[in-house]
């Protein structure tokens, strides 16, 4: 079975933002310093290495930067839906106002408004992924999803009144809402009710379908064991995360390529994990070259770790076994 496309984590930067021309052996060149101080979206999209949305810009890589520009909004989800056509979601403003969202329809080249997210208890919508032909996103705190059947040109909302998902995923035919809360998954074909509810061996914070393998793998809350799932329903124990802190784990601090998992720890470490067989054995890779990455993204063959103080991150193209360090982009103070 092939891999679907990954889609990464969301990362904001409190930071003014540079725009970037280009880069010169991954040293980002500036164009122009922005002036604006909304946050910094990083989002690792196959065929692009990289996207970093700023309003009213977005920068691709691939290895060289282009500034584009994007519908205003603070973007904090991606998803691809086709080999050109990409859909990003964003925050509303302060109060009742609705979210919104942008179309690419030629790899992030050039973009469009798309319809707006109704707003739901000052909430914003945050991961976002596509599968059977429909969006579905989940809106931060809430027991509601967010979804279009239109490829993003209109949106409605669903209230699930079951759980409060830790994130939303999309693999193997379904949609899975991992339960930060309780040993449970919540799964079906629309993202939406009615769900299926299975019970898993541990609560899992994570739930990431590795295609490669055929396989679900989970990450538990409370520890740093990985277990892995055909079907959601019988769980096999897996190894531990070598070195990691469980409380530093996140959807936002791993990354899939295949069969390799890579992970960091947040928690104000240099240490990363990786799995080249699924997640099944783990073994620590070369130190990480900042501290603190609380996002991992993977594209074009290259492994990225960012971190909160911007500018400097790390990269790896060797499946995630070293580390050096990449400017990814120049920040304005």
């Amino acid at each position: 079975m092939a891999d679907s496309p990954f889609i990464g984590p969301t990362y904001p930067l409190n930071s003014r933002g540079a725009s970037v021309a280009r880069t010169v052996n991954m040293i980002p060149v500036p164009l122009e310093v922005g002036n604006d101080r909304t946050g910094w979206v990083f989002k690792d999209v196959p065929g692009l290495v990289a996207v970093v949305i700023a309003a009213p810009h977005v920068c691709t890589t691939g290895p060289v930067w282009t500034a584009k520009v994007i519908p205003a909004g603070r973007y904090k989800g991606l998803a691809r839906l086709s080999a050109s056509t990409l859909v990003a979601v964003g925050s509303g403003q302060a109060g009742a106002a609705p979210s919104p969202t942008a179309i690419s329809t030629d790899n992030g080249l050039t973009w469009t408004a798309g319809g707006s997210i109704p707003n739901v208890s000052n909430s914003n919508p945050n991961s976002v992924r596509f599968g059977n032909g429909r969006l579905v996103s989940m809106v931060d705190s809430q027991a509601t999803m967010a979804y279009s059947t239109d490829n993003g040109a209109n949106w409605a909302i669903q209230v699930n009144a079951l759980i409060v998902p830790s994130s939303v995923e999309f693999g193997n035919g379904l949609f899975v809402l991992p339960n930060d809360a309780a040993a449970n998954t919540y799964s079906s074909a629309t993202g939406l009710t009615p769900y299926a509810v299975n019970t898993t061996p541990a609560i899992f914070s994570i739930v990431r379908w590795i295609a490669s393998a055929g396989w679900w793998l989970g990450m538990e809350r409370a520890g740093v064991r990985t277990w892995t799932s055909p079907d959601l329903v019988t769980w096999t124990l897996r190894g531990n995360m070598t070195l990691l802190a469980s409380a530093g784990i996140t959807k936002d601090s791993i990354a899939v390529n295949g069969l390799v998992v890579v992970a960091c720890d947040q928690a104000s470490s240099t240490t990363a994990t990786r799995s080249t067989d699924g997640g099944v054995t783990w073994s620590a890779t070369g130190a990480l070259v900042t501290t603190s990455v609380t996002t991992l993204a993977y594209g074009n063959g290259i492994f990225l770790g960012l971190t909160p103080l911007g500018g400097q991150g790390n990269i790896s193209t060797d499946q995630g076994a070293t580390w050096s360090a990449a400017n990814l982009m120049t920040m304005a103070n």
